[in-house]
């Protein structure tokens, strides 16, 4: 039985785990994968025949090599794990423990995002984004970002839907929306929806256009983390706020 710490060992040698990356993209033969390396046959042929022994690898009756289905779980992980080490300093300076287990294993769909650690900016990319939204807007906040009243209370006029996700326990300027869109109308939901709740995860904005999300440092949001336009962190950070409206109970006197 291999332990974690021998996968750990097969793992750490920089040409093994480039070739089960490059695996992943798509079979290859030998010559192909060691040209890619820029290493022997001989020495390419001995990584795989060792990621082979592991269960990571195995050669298919074409003679090309490709990744079993251990060695898709394990590429998987390792996305998660880079993610988390690329981003150390960050994660160690905030807190993550309010992310739902399923979110919180998934995190590395940010992968491909800004990490903003100016606070200005990061509210700035919020501001400046709400207006190429064509769809929907989501906010999850203690506070609204800077600049926002209009680009917000303008988004249901031009049929945007809009959903506000407030902590309570914090006392800050609310925006006055058009009564009319605060209304259902022919049993659709309203376009806009404001419930305010007890909020222990991070500060979010989602969109069809982006999507920023900061953690908080401890008890409070530094307002510092990542923003991006790719789809996948966008789905990650529109999932966790449908889970956030769909299970947080609103405030008793809202």
């Amino acid at each position: 039985m291999l332990s974690v710490d021998d996968l750990f060992f097969e793992l750490s040698n920089e040409d093994r785990l480039a070739l089960i990356r490059m695996l992943r993209a798509e079979p290859s033969n030998l010559t192909a994968l060691s040209k890619k390396l820029d290493l022997s046959l001989q020495q390419t042929s001995r990584h795989l025949t060792r990621m082979g022994k592991t269960g990571l690898t195995e050669k298919n009756p074409s003679g090309k090599y490709s990744l079993t289905g251990y060695g898709w779980l394990i590429v998987d992980a390792l996305d998660h794990l880079s993610f988390v080490s690329t981003y150390r300093e960050y994660i160690c300076g905030h807190d993550l423990s309010g992310l739902p287990i399923d979110f919180l294993r998934t995190i590395d769909r940010l992968g491909k995002s800004d990490l903003k650690l100016n606070a200005i900016e990061f509210l700035g990319y919020i501001s400046q984004n709400l207006e190429k939204a064509d769809h929907f807007i989501y906010l999850q906040i203690d506070l609204y970002p800077f600049d926002t009243a209009e680009n917000l209370k303008a988004a249901p006029e031009n049929g945007v839907r809009v959903r506000v996700l407030k902590n309570h326990s914090v006392s800050s300027r609310d925006i006055a929306f058009n009564p009319v869109h605060l209304r259902s109308c022919d049993g659709e939901l309203p376009l806009v929806e404001v419930r305010k709740s007890a909020i222990d995860g991070p500060y979010l904005y989602v969109s069809d256009a982006g999507c920023a999300v900061a953690f908080k440092t401890g008890t409070e949001y530094d307002y510092k983390g990542f923003t991006s336009q790719d789809p996948d962190a966008v789905e990650w950070c529109r999932g966790l706020f449908q889970y956030n409206w769909e299970t947080l109970p609103p405030h008793p006197s809202r």
